[in-house]
Parts: C-alpha cells; sequence; structure tokens
C-alpha cells in the first residue's frame, strides 16, 4: 500500500510472473453501517497488475461495489486481492489504520506483517522474490 503524491492510495502487486490478478476489495472495517467497500473485478478473469489507485478501476476492470470512497478517515482498514499463478489460488490481505498510512513518508510502503501492517522502502517490497509466487 503506497501513499500517492496527491494523498491518495495506491496499492502495489509485488512482481510475479504469470501471476493473474482476479479481484480485489478495500473495506472499512468497525463501521456502525456494515462495512462499506469498493471491489472491481478483471472482465476476463486473466492478465497481470502491477497496481491499483484506489476508488479508479484499471481498464478492463469492472466496479461491482463503491460504499467506500476514502482510506484518510480514522479507522481501520482491510485490503484484499484475489488471484492465481497456473489456475492456483493465490491471494493477498493487508490490514492497516488511516494513521498508519497518513504517516508513510515518500519511498516507503505498507506491507502485510502477521496480520498488521510494518512499513518497509518501496524499492525492498518490489524486488522480484519467487517464494511469494507460490500458490
Amino acid at each position: 500500500m503506497e501513499r500517492t503524491q496527491s494523498g491518495g492510495a495506491r496499492v502495489l502487486i509485488a512482481p510475479c510472473a504469470e501471476f493473474d490478478v482476479l479481484q480485489f476489495s478495500a473495506f472499512s472495517e468497525g463501521s456502525s453501517g456494515g462495512y462499506p467497500r469498493w471491489a472491481i473485478i478483471n472482465d476476463a478473469m486473466r492478465g497481470p497488475l502491477t497496481e491499483i489507485d484506489l476508488f479508479s478501476a484499471p481498464q478492463g476492470w469492472s466496479v461491482t461495489e463503491e460504499t467506500l470512497r476514502d482510506v484518510r478517515a480514522a479507522g481501520k482498514y482491510t485490503m484484499t486481492l484475489d488471484g492465481a499463478v497456473h489456475g492456483r489460488g493465490l491471494d493477498g490481505r493487508i490490514s492497516f489504520t488511516s494513521s498508519q498510512f497518513e504517516s508513510l513518508p515518500p519511498g516507503e510502503v505498507l506491507v502485510a506483517d502477521n496480520g498488521s501492517a510494518k512499513s518497509t522502502q518501496k524499492s525492498n517490497f518490489m524486488k522480484e522474490d519467487s517464494g511469494r509466487c507460490k500458490p
């Protein structure tokens, strides 16, 4: 998860050869009115993707739900990514707080860390690592 120069949110997808990204959703936890969510689906149900700017569906994707519109309001947020490598499921999930997101300095990203999130250098996260690509 990256904070853009304009303060927006961008999900970065670590390099993984032949990873098909199928679905993505972002939701706010602990809301009194259910779980506001922004969700998209890959119309072709296959193909690579390197990043997702939240609240703007990539070309070839459709928005399936859009009750969540921001990740800067106080609270906890979870992003889920569903995909596959050679037809075998490979999913990702990260949960973070708005304060973790807002405090991200340039060049750092939030990564999943045992059910929570920690910051690391973007360059480290974007290095190829075949171990992440195993379903």
